[in-house]
């Protein structure tokens, strides 16, 4: 097995547990999504229920602007653009209206890449009550200096004609120009507030720590629904038509957020070294929890965490296998574990071979558990889970044996280059010693 230099065991288990929240593994990376939630100490989600005493309940407990409550008023400093005059500014929202309200920001790469759907949601929906207002946390003058940005691939007919009418004469761009984002955010409310006290009211409240974030407020002033801006269309015609189900929807959300903000406390202990309190929270919620994803990911991070403290590393090791034991034919738990188990063998001071052994083992019969089951596309993933495995155990060519399996079975295009690109780091032949080779040609020219 790799062996490293010690020095810098807390560093590297505490940035790994800080990955977990965005996949672990190379199926894991093209499918999971990271939970932007943050974290509250008295999170019991068994209480959480949609209803409006439940959320009720939930807010008093935790303190979580949620699905079904009611919305912030905006206290924004600056309103830069009104939709060309079709729209007010907002303090409290108006019943019977349905608003967005988005975060967003100039640096921001997926803001940016909304903001023409934006636009032509806006332009959708603005006879029928609904008003967008985008909220910046900046300096106006970045705004500004971001407004003169030409929108990429964005082009409009020149207001300016050729005194000869000519139309024959000139390429395409000489009878267009570029379109600035402050021309292609003009048709909504476009704001910012540098004080942060919108996005407090909204994004920190409700545990969100990704941009961009919209919060869909209903025509009860409440709020229908949190998310990514690329994702509310449904949603927002459903909310405008009346056949949203906030219910439903606020039941599974709820659930989510107070394991992402149980979560987030983890890291928070983490990062003062407090481990022990961070593994009594990660327990009480594996006891409490109800929501799937996240009990999965607080599972991991207990892993993480155990096999980073050498005081824990047996207590790590018996709660793996029970881990996997219990639930023999889980594909994705096993996947989860055994590449956290993978990531922490490369680890300083981590020599275990027995376990390393164990922990293949039982990620190859999960593996070949898939066999003829409806899950059978997920089995090249755990076979490069495997075949790292091997190869942290040193066995090199079982490693590329298992991940030319992987690779065979893999049926998308971007999985398979994933894959091949380690089976291309196991066959590379290992490189010269260039300062050798340099010394061997000097003594052999000394000779001649």
């Amino acid at each position: 097995m790799r062996k490293y230099n010690n020095g810098f065991l807390f560093t590297f288990t505490f940035l790994a547990i800080c990955l977990l929240a965005t996949g672990v593994s190379a199926q894991e990376k093209e499918s999971e999504e990271s939970s932007q939630s943050a974290s509250a100490p008295m999170a019991t989600p068994e209480k959480a229920t949609p209803s409006d005493d439940a959320s009720d309940d939930v807010e008093q407990e935790t303190k979580l602007l949620t699905i079904g409550s009611d919305a912030p008023a905006l206290d924004v400093e600056h309103w830069i653009h009104d939709g060309e005059g079709q729209f007010g500014q907002v303090t409290e929202f108006e019943t019977g209206k349905v608003y967005v309200v988005e975060f967003w920001a100039t640096w921001c790469g997926p803001c940016i890449a909304s903001m023409p759907h934006i636009v032509e949601l806006q332009k959708k929906y603005a006879d029928q009550g609904v008003q967008i207002v985008s909220v910046s946390s900046e300096p106006i003058a970045t705004i500004d200096k971001f407004f003169k940005r030409e929108v990429p691939g964005m082009r409009v007919p020149r207001e300016e004609v050729d005194e000869e009418g000519d139309e024959e004469e000139g390429d395409e761009e000489d009878k267009t120009r570029p379109v600035t984002y402050e021309e292609l955010t003009s048709s909504y409310c476009l704001t910012t507030d540098p004080d942060r006290s919108t996005s407090d009211d909204y994004m920190k409240a409700a545990g969100q720590n990704g941009i961009p974030c919209a919060f869909i407020v209903g025509k009860d002033s409440k709020i229908e629904w949190i998310g990514h801006p690329m994702r509310m269309d449904n949603v927002l015609e459903a909310v405008v038509n009346d056949s949203w189900d906030r219910e439903a929807f606020g039941k599974e959300f709820i659930e989510e957020q107070l394991g992402g903000k149980v979560y987030y406390e983890v890291v928070s202990l983490l990062r003062k070294q407090e481990t022990e309190n961070a593994l009594a929270k990660i327990n009480h919620y594996l006891e409490t929890g109800t929501h799937e994803a996240s009990i999965s990911r607080m599972q991991r991070l207990k892993i993480q965490l155990l096999l980073g403290e050498d005081s824990m590393r047996d207590e790590a090791k018996t709660y793996v296998l029970e881990l996997l034991d219990a639930e023999p034919s889980d594909a994705t738990l096993a996947n989860s574990v055994g590449w956290s188990v993978y990531r922490m063998a490369e680890s300083p001071d981590f020599d275990d071979d027995d376990f390393l052994n164990a922990v293949l083992d039982r990620v190859n019969k999960a593996a070949n558990a898939l066999d003829n089951t409806r899950q059978e596309s997920f089995k090249p993933y755990l076979l490069d889970t495997a075949a790292h495995l091997h190869n942290a155990l040193g066995n090199v060519a079982l490693a590329i044996e298992t991940q030319k399996q992987a690779i065979e079975l893999v049926e998308d295009e971007r999985g398979r280059v994933r894959l091949q690109k380690f089976l291309d780091e196991l066959t590379a032949e290992p490189e010269e010693d260039s300062d050798a080779n340099a010394e061997l040609e000097t003594q052999t020219e000394d000779a001649e």
